[in-house]
């Protein structure tokens, strides 16, 4: 038995239009992620302090009468006060030797010798010495 030979379908504009836009799509759409990232990076962190703010008034909703403004309100000078004030606690006291301007804390920087830069290869023409 023999089968008809099968032929190629003829490529319809309304199909080459599709495939086309289908290419432009995968060319476009990664090119705007990574054009738009901080955009997107901006977005995603509104919503996670947004959450957090929420999970932070839940408990001033529950005890307290207040609208739920107020709450988020309250909720966000609570957030706003850990993150502007971190050291303001007992447990933030400095020991002597641990303050930031003892001795160790800042060492002068030491001089780069002419070895490390001819160490690396071409290193004698980068060196600013």
């Amino acid at each position: 038995m023999d089968r008809p030979a099968m032929q190629h379908p003829e490529l319809s504009y309304r199909r080459f239009l599709a495939y086309a836009a289908l290419a432009v799509g995968v060319v476009l759409v990664p090119l705007l992620v990574w054009q738009l990232g901080s955009i997107l990076l901006l977005g995603f962190a509104a919503v996670l302090i947004a959450v957090l703010l929420h999970v932070v008034s839940e408990p001033l909703q529950k005890f307290t009468p207040l609208p739920i403004w107020a709450d988020l309100l309250i909720a966000g000078l609570i957030l706003f006060g850990a993150v502007a004030f971190p050291s303001s606690g007992s447990s933030a006291r400095r020991s002597p030797g641990n303050s930031p301007t003892s001795s160790t804390a800042f060492e002068p920087a030491r001089p780069r010798s002419r070895t490390s830069c001819a160490s690396i290869p071409l290193g004698s023409s980068f060196c600013p010495i």
